[in-house]
């Protein structure tokens, strides 16, 4: 995971923190609607509401990080009473990855696919991997 070019890229779109987190709520529920009862169900406006500090700890988090894991295993507590899955924290990660890329592009100059790339990798191999542990001992 390039925490430097996640850092670089999420610092470049400071301006537009809460318009990525707004966007992505309303994407998410227009690609799968599904998700309005548990939005509705959870926390989940708060979560949008923080989703500009989620992404962040994004940016630094490690999979054995003390900060960040009571964060996230309360949030996995959540997704795991709603009955989420691998299935749903990629279609999660495919909206927001979308979201950043295409503010990216748009707000930032010399944003390519590498930034993409580094937000995958995030998702991939920290955020969701921790997730699904902290559900799977939630359970």
């Amino acid at each position: 995971m390039n925490n430097e070019l996640l850092e670089k890229s999420w610092d470049a779109l400071s301006d537009y923190h809460d318009s990525i987190a707004e966007t992505y709520c309303q994407r998410l529920l227009l690609a799968y609607p599904q998700y309005q009862e548990v939005m509705e169900e959870l926390p989940m406006q708060d979560q949008c509401a923080s989703l500009p500090q989620i992404l962040e700890m994004v940016t630094w988090m490690t999979s054995q990080d003390d900060e960040v894991m009571p964060y996230i295993e309360t949030m996995a507590a959540d997704l795991k009473s709603s009955n989420m899955d691998l299935e749903d924290m990629d279609n999660f990660r495919e909206v927001m990855v979308s979201v950043i890329d295409d503010f990216g592009r748009h707000y930032t100059e010399g944003w390519n696919d590498a930034y993409r790339g580094a937000w995958e990798d995030a998702f991939d191999v920290v955020l969701i991997p921790t997730l699904l542990g902290c559900m799977d001992k939630a359970a």
